[in-house]
């Protein structure tokens, strides 16, 4: 298996480095052909997952000479090798190639996401874009089934998680209510677990339906209004006194840039653990940042967005 493996992964570096030099000559440009990745899938037959693997890591080839030269003797596979490329910023990539080499594409993830945030806000800083991509595509694919593609900065992702989670423990409610109301009509226990109720199981697709007919049933009331989700968020205290060396990160998710740390820290709910030699010893009560009260004299006060030239009144903070 692992010689099979070893000639695989060399075939995909050869792949990947026949990539390298159509996006610097120009190969894929033509006729119709409007992505590096479209034309991928059009030569060489692949998914449109596994081309953007190819286009990603061939971008990145030039920053990455330990990992590329690793994956062309085998010792890499093309998904952890473009997951390396993905996180991993280039002054680090010898050593993150070091352990992708005997790690999951999850661990290698798990190890280095860490570092992705931050070199992608610094090659978004270099382009002069303004912030993270926010997109939402959707369309029905050949098998009329309707598929969609949605892209949100890490805190406005964790809006849309917080209410699909909600969705999904609403309609798991419903259906165990109504499984013990006919456990109780048949004479049945109406104690246990829910498979011995017979509750339906809930996805994450009937959580997303379940939010589309809630929005519908209240004609979208409340959209225009920024929620206050329970979004964790940990902080790690500054080196030094140095409060722009804060760290924060989404629970078990990504590592936040400055200014989002900025932007969620300055005002919610927050609850202090008190740490002694590395161990946690204490959790404070949880309060307000902002107390509702100031919040409404500020509101009052402003009558929406201080910015100059700004007339928004929605989701101001």
């Amino acid at each position: 298996m692992a010689t099979a493996a070893g000639v695989r992964n060399a075939a995909d570096c050869a792949l990947v480095d026949l990539v390298v030099t159509a996006l610097a000559e120009g190969w894929w440009e033509g006729w119709k052909i409007h992505t590096p990745v479209q034309w991928l899938m059009w030569q060489a037959g692949t998914s449109r997952s596994t081309a953007r693997r190819v286009v990603a890591l061939a971008r990145r080839a030039s920053d990455l000479p330990t990992v590329m030269s690793t994956f062309r003797t085998g010792g890499l596979s093309l998904d952890q090798a473009a997951t390396v490329a993905r996180y991993t910023p280039a002054a680090y990539e010898a050593s993150v190639c070091e352990l992708a080499v005997n790690a999951t594409v999850h661990q290698i993830v798990a190890a280095t996401r860490r570092y992705g945030f931050d070199a992608e806000i610094a090659e978004r800083d270099a382009r002069g874009q303004s912030g993270p991509e926010r997109s939402v595509s959707f369309a029905t694919d050949e098998g009329d089934q309707w598929r969609a593609s949605i892209r949100l900065p890490a805190d406005e992702g964790q809006v849309v998680e917080e209410a699909l989670k909600a969705s999904r423990e609403r309609l798991h409610d419903v259906q165990r209510t109504a499984a013990k109301a006919r456990a109780e009509a048949e004479g049945r226990s109406t104690t246990g677990t829910d498979i011995d109720l017979g509750v339906a199981k809930i996805s994450w697709a009937d959580a997303l339906v379940g939010v589309a007919h809630s929005v519908l049933n209240t004609d979208a009331t409340g959209a225009e209004v920024s929620s206050r989700p329970g979004v964790l968020v940990h902080l790690k205290a500054p080196v030094d006194g140095d409060a722009e060396r804060w760290r924060a990160e989404m629970h078990t998710g990504p590592a936040l840039p400055p200014s989002m740390r900025r932007y969620l820290t300055c005002d919610g709910d927050i609850a202090a653990v008190w740490h002694t030699d590395g161990h946690p010893v204490q959790i404070g009560r949880t309060q307000r940042i902002v107390p509702r009260r100031t919040r409404r004299l500020v509101e009052h006060r402003d009558g929406g967005c201080r910015v100059p030239g700004c007339d928004s009144h929605l989701w101001i903070e």
